[in-house]
């Protein structure tokens, strides 16, 4: 039994990577990952290639070792027994081969007896052999400076007894230093010029592939990514151009695209909200004047007003102007609807603060009806009223009044000119009062519905439109608890109704 052990300058190292449960950036990610599967790719052909060629040489060197020391015993036993030759010379004779360094017997407490090295005659083994120097069965195996140390036990065989028979089963020890063959130095050279080019590719594929992942991922994506960011901050004069005609330069492609979509849109939404906004401040001026009109008509109306009550008065008992009666009273009677119509112009438009009452709907909407009677008229329509008495809410007045003013008016709009029905329905129930005004007008598509109640939406042109009023609404309902729903079908009529709940009645 022959025990061998070979040493390779080889070292290990663990590397740390500090915050690698924190990298978050495909660059990094990226690296991470080449590393690790090139060092496996490279390091476990690498790694089993060298251990199957380490295993054929030592295996090789083994056999090796095995012969020369079974031919050093046997010339040994012979040498002993026929006392033919001095066992100095013998060994001498054996070191005369290349491979063999050295030759030493020792005795079983590793005094050493015979060696070609006269220096050692004498000595402990263990002044000899290196730290790390291994005795298992009588056995010492260790390698230094290019060499293969061996030993085997110098056996009691039965020729021996005659002489050695009280000296037990192991007479001591051979120890042979077998220097490499050239073949043994090129592969243990190999080894290490194969592992630092195994390091070598490893380094140079990582290298490649983080340079290819930077010049034609890493740099592209940042480009979108600060351009992303750019636009975000609202920068729409953002442009990426590609050198590549591949999957980031279509992206690029689709991003500038998008961007000069974007930027049309705001130009369009821009121009549409300053339109708008033009317009919401005509209706203001408008407002304001049609208040200052409604109050200067006021005073030659009632101007008016009194001299046609004077006359009235004195053709009671004037016979000549007995026959002008008649016109009289129809005179009084539409100075009196003049004055009825700029009262409510000027109830309507009269800012006042916000005050929560309990409000009698019917009266409500009955006066709303009375605001907009110049354009009933004008539409033609037909008006229906079904309104459950003592329907009451608590809100604010002046609020309610605006919401169901646009509401009815929003109605008014969208009937045809001949054969428009508007219907007003008040409804108590158990947990509610509901404000149902319909029409019979042109309605709403269904995917325009959740439209209306958005600031500026408006189908009605830019003649009539300015698309705040029923945003308005929504507003105020809001403000209430109000629910507000729409039912509406095209060419059919709209529906809008208000629940007013419970705890407002």
């Amino acid at each position: 039994m022959l025990y061998l052990r070979q040493e390779c300058l080889s070292e290990t190292r663990t590397y740390h990577i500090p915050g690698i449960d924190m990298i978050k950036t495909v660059r990094a990610r990226f690296i991470l990952t080449t590393i690790i599967f090139t060092m496996v790719a490279v390091a476990f052909p690498s790694f089993f290639l060298l251990l199957q060629l380490k295993h054929n040489f030592t295996e090789r060197s083994e056999i090796m070792l095995k012969t020369t020391l079974s031919l050093i015993d046997m010339q040994l036993e012979n040498a002993m027994l026929t006392r033919e030759r001095d066992i100095n010379d013998l060994l001498h004779d054996f070191s005369r081969n290349e491979a063999i360094k050295n030759i030493r017997v020792y005795d079983r407490d590793g005094i050493v007896h015979y060696s070609t090295d006269y220096k050692e005659l004498g000595r402990s083994i263990a002044q000899i052999t290196t730290p790390s120097a291994k005795k298992k069965d009588g056995f010492k195996v260790f390698d230094n400076k290019k060499i293969f140390s061996a030993g085997i036990p110098l056996l009691n065989k039965p020729a021996c007894k005659s002489c050695h028979m009280n000296d037990g089963n192991t007479l001591g020890y051979i120890d042979v230093d077998v220097r490499f063959t050239k073949a043994e130095e090129y592969f243990y050279t190999g080894v290490r010029h194969t592992v630092l080019m195994a390091l070598a590719f490893s380094i140079f594929l990582i290298v490649g592939l983080i340079f290819i992942f930077q010049k034609y991922i890493n740099v592209p994506l940042k480009r979108i990514r600060e351009s992303f960011q750019k636009v975000e901050e609202g920068d729409l004069n953002v442009s990426l151009e590609s050198p590549y005609d591949d999957e980031f330069g279509a992206l690029m492609s689709r991003f500038n695209h998008m961007v000069r979509r974007l930027k049309k849109t705001r130009e369009e939404l821009d121009k549409i909200h300053f339109e708008q906004l033009q317009r919401a401040d005509k209706l203001v001026t408008l407002g304001e004047l049609a208040a200052e009109l409604a109050h200067e008509i006021n005073n030659p109306a009632g101007i008016i007003m009194t001299h046609a009550d004077y006359i009235q008065l004195d053709a009671r008992e004037n016979k000549a102007l007995k026959k002008y009666e008649d016109d009289l009273e129809i005179i009084i009677d539409q100075v009196n609807k003049i004055s009825s119509i700029t009262s409510n112009i000027l109830r309507y438009s009269k800012k006042r603060p916000k005050s929560m009452e309990e409000i009698d709907l019917p009266a409500l909407l009955s006066h709303c009806l009375t605001i907009l009677q110049p354009v009933i008229r004008k539409k033609r329509a037909r008006v229906e009223t079904r309104f459950d008495q003592d329907a009451r809410v608590w809100g604010d007045a002046g609020q309610l009044d605006q919401v169901f003013i646009n509401v009815i008016n929003n109605a008014l709009d969208a009937l045809p000119q001949e054969g428009g029905r508007l219907k007003l329905e008040i409804r108590l129930e158990p947990q509610a009062v509901s404000v149902t005004v319909s029409d019979n007008g042109q309605g709403i598509p269904e995917k325009e519905i959740d439209q209306i109640f958005l600031p500026f939406y408006s189908t009605k042109g830019e003649a009539k439109g300015t698309g705040l009023g029923l945003y308005i609404v929504k507003n105020i309902c809001q403000n209430h608890n109000a629910e507000i729903k729409v039912a509406s079908r095209p060419g059919k009529g709209t529906a809008i109704t208000i629940i007013f709940p419970k705890e407002g009645i």
